[in-house]
Parts: C-alpha cells; sequence; structure tokens
C-alpha cells in the first residue's frame, strides 16, 4: 500500500512538474505541440496472470502475478502493430511532418526485447474473480455476497471496462431485485411456492 501511495505521489508530482514546464517554458510547451503519439495496444490479451491469497491475514496484500505477454501470441500483435504504426507514420503526409521516431527510434536490442522492456500495462484488470461466482454473481461458498464489478468479467472487453462494469453492475441490481421480490412472494404465501 505504501508504494501504492508513493506511485501515486510520483505521479501527481510528475503532471504538477509538466503542467509548470508546459505554461511557462514556451520552448517546451513547442516541443510538445509539435510531437505526435501513436499508443499501441492488445485489444484481447491471451496471457492470463493470477492473484492469490497470501495468508489468511486479511491486511496481507496478495500474490499477484500478472504475466504480462507471457503468450507469444501477445508479443506477436505488438510487433505486428508496432510494424504497421511505422508504416502509417513513413507515408505521406505524416512523413513529410515526423522527423524521428523516439522511443524505439534507436534500438540496440531485439525488437521484441526492447517491447517487453517498454510496454506497461492500462491497469484495466479483469477477471480476477470469474471463477469464484456462479451465474448469480454470488461468490461461492460465502453467502449474501455477490461481485458486480470489472473482476467478475470472465474476459478482458473490448471496450473501455467503465461501460463494462456499468452493465455488470446493473444485472446485479436486477438479480439482487428479483431475488428480494421472490423472499416476499414467499413470505406472503407463507412459504409455500406456487
Amino acid at each position: 500500500r505504501a508504494k501504492d501511495a508513493m506511485a501515486y505521489i510520483a505521479a501527481c508530482l510528475l503532471l504538477y512538474t509538466l503542467q509548470t514546464m508546459i505554461a511557462y517554458i514556451p520552448s517546451y510547451r513547442v516541443k510538445l505541440e509539435s510531437s505526435l503519439g501513436i499508443l499501441i495496444n492488445v485489444m484481447k490479451p491471451t496471457s492470463v496472470g493470477t492473484v492469490m491469497i497470501r495468508s489468511n491475514d486479511p491486511n496481507d496484500a496478495p500474490l499477484i502475478d500478472t504475466q504480462y505477454l507471457s503468450e507469444e501470441h501477445d508479443l506477436d500483435t505488438l510487433v505486428k502493430a508496432t510494424k504497421i504504426a511505422r508504416e502509417i507514420v513513413n507515408a505521406e503526409p505524416l512523413s513529410d511532418i515526423v522527423d524521428k521516431e523516439i522511443l524505439f527510434g534507436e534500438v540496440d536490442d531485439d525488437e521484441r526485447q526492447a517491447i517487453k522492456k517498454r510496454c506497461s500495462p492500462y491497469h484495466h484488470s479483469t477477471g480476477t474473480c470469474s471463477g469464484c461466482l456462479d451465474d448469480q454473481l454470488r461468490l461461492k461458498g460465502i453467502g449474501r455476497l455477490r461481485i458486480a464489478d470489472a473482476s467478475s468479467l470472465p474476459f478482458h472487453p473490448r471496450v473501455p471496462t467503465n461501460a463494462s462494469s456499468m452493465a455488470v453492475g446493473a444485472r446485479c441490481a436486477s438479480l439482487i431485485a428479483a431475488h428480494l421480490a421472490l423472499q416476499q412472494e414467499e413470505g406472503t404465501n407463507g412459504g409455500k411456492e406456487k
């Protein structure tokens, strides 16, 4: 948790520094205004990580093994996408205005290794609880606990996880409402089924 807090503080300081540089250093602002960024990602990763309980102490952080790019298919996808991005930038009209590639422009080692070193996640994890839930989003073995967020998704959607999480939340609400309505109906009928 301390690492997360430090990372957050560092990100805030970096953002503040960049905003200050953009606002007060005209040459820096011009460099940022004249740059082009291309974000490449794997929309349907095949690499699967794990989240496991470390101990019976609820204060212990879980054991997380992300396994990023552990499947060759994911790395192959990034290599192909990088090649396509370069083809787009090297074609007119972009080739007329782009001087050089910054991040991967001068790669000494194997491109696959360079991508592995430089890639990072979007932090939109999904599916961490999907194997532990029944079809009613209930956590197996624990009564009256449902999971209604992206961790319940059995796969990573090709859309932002916010919309998917909202859909799961709405579905969970309807499941709970139906369950409560059934309980009330059984209560008014003396617990007898129709």
